[in-house]
């Protein structure tokens, strides 16, 4: 009988992961999940910092290779992974064909794009200079992305010996338990 709830306890479980990664792909899964990470704590911000700097690494390269600006926005939102931020720079592109700047269009969206970023782009509009900042951004935002996972992995080496020596504890008394349960019955 605890031999079948497990079982079902287990299929259940399953079921629910199942059920959570097809959502997860539909479209709009995948950018209600995206938008939920950012409340994360530690994953929000990497998840920004990632999706920033495919951005502007992105827009660097193709505005260098003499791509366009609007086509250069159009081809970056595929590329930077995040349903939030693709559908953010299509609308950037759509007001960049109306004649809006990139740095107006982003004025006002903190949440997703961070003043100091804003500025510069704005700047990099007047001066003509958008692929030399952008690719100055893009190493400034990759080096932000390096630095957390070089922590975020600092942080998660204790955190996996602990699991670990409980996994060991666990194991050994598993194995012991039942040994030490039988001599005692012996000497009863």
């Amino acid at each position: 009988m605890l031999f079948r709830s497990a079982i079902i306890v287990i299929l259940v479980f399953a079921g629910a992961i199942a059920a959570f990664v097809a959502w997860k792909r539909t479209p709009v899964g995948g950018y209600l999940w995206s938008q939920a990470v950012f409340y994360i704590p530690v994953l929000g911000k990497l998840s920004r910092q990632i999706a920033l700097a495919r951005f502007m690494r992105g827009l660097s390269t193709l505005t260098a290779s003499g791509v366009s600006i609007v086509k250069a926005l159009q081809i970056t939102a595929g590329s930077v992974d995040n349903p939030v931020y693709e559908k953010r720079i299509k609308q950037i592109a759509e007001d960049v064909k109306q004649g809006i700047t990139i740095g107006e269009n982003m004025k006002d969206d903190e949440k997703h794009f961070p003043s100091m970023m804003v500025g510069m782009i704005s700047v990099a509009e007047q001066t003509a200079q958008v692929d030399e900042i952008t690719s100055k951004l893009a190493d400034f935002y990759e080096d932000q992305v390096d630095d957390m996972i070089k922590n975020l992995s600092s942080l998660m080496e204790p955190v996996i010996i602990v699991v670990l020596g409980l996994a060991v504890g666990f194991l050994v008394i598993s194995v012991m338990l039942p040994i030490l349960q039988s001599s005692d019955l012996a000497f009863a």
